[in-house]
C-alpha cells in the first residue's frame, strides 16, 4: 500500500452526510497523528464519480432505508467496475439521539448498512446516529467529534474509523 492516497466518501445521493463524515474523518485522522488534507467536491450522482487517480480508495456513506440501500448499492458497483476497493460502509443517520434522554431512537428499519455490507462482502464500519447537536458543531464551525468528543454521537464517528486508522490509513 503507498503511503499517500485518497479516501473518497460517496453514496449515490445527496443528502446523507458524506461532508459531515468526510470533514469527521479527517479530523480523527490528524488527531492520530497522519497528514491530512481535505477536499470537499460536491458531485451530484454516482455516475459522475469518474476518479482521475487509479489509486484512489472508496469508502461508503449509506443511511437508513430502503432506497438508500439500492442507491448504496449501486455506488458499490460502480466502485468496483472502475476497480476501486471499497474500504467499508458506514450507515449513516442510524437512528436518533433524543437530546433529552440520550437514548437513541430507531428512525429506520432494519440494519440495512451492515446487511448490505455482508452481501456485498465489504466491511462495515459502523453507525452513526442523528443528534441535534450536529447543528451547533456546524454553527460553531467545528468538526462534530472535536465540538463534543463526549457526545455518544461523536463517539460512534470516532469508532467508526478506527478499523481504518488500524490498518494504516492515512488521508
Amino acid at each position: 500500500m503507498p503511503d499517500d492516497f485518497v479516501v473518497a466518501v460517496a453514496s449515490g445521493k445527496g443528502g446523507t452526510g458524506k461532508t459531515t463524515i468526510a470533514a469527521n474523518l479527517a479530523w480523527v485522522v490528524c488527531k492520530s497523528g497522519r497528514k491530512v488534507q481535505y477536499f470537499d467536491c460536491d458531485v451530484g450522482a454516482v455516475d459522475l464519480h469518474l476518479p482521475l487517480d487509479p489509486d484512489i480508495k472508496q469508502t461508503h456513506d449509506f443511511s437508513g432505508g430502503k432506497l438508500a440501500a439500492v442507491v448504496s448499492e449501486k455506488c458499490i458497483t460502480f466502485c468496483r467496475q472502475l476497480d476501486l476497493p471499497v474500504l467499508g460502509v458506514i450507515e449513516n443517520m442510524s437512528g436518533f439521539v433524543c437530546p433529552h434522554c440520550n437514548q437513541k431512537i430507531d428512525v429506520f428499519a432494519g440494519e440495512g448498512g451492515e446487511e448490505m455490507a455482508g452481501d456485498f462482502k465489504v466491511p462495515f464500519l459502523g453507525r452513526i446516529p442523528i443528534d441535534p447537536a450536529f447543528a451547533g458543531a456546524c454553527d460553531s464551525g467545528e468538526t462534530f467529534v472535536a465540538f463534543n468528543r463526549q457526545n455518544s454521537a461523536a463517539q460512534a464517528i470516532s469508532k467508526t474509523f478506527e478499523p481504518l486508522l488500524e490498518a494504516g490509513y492515512n488521508v
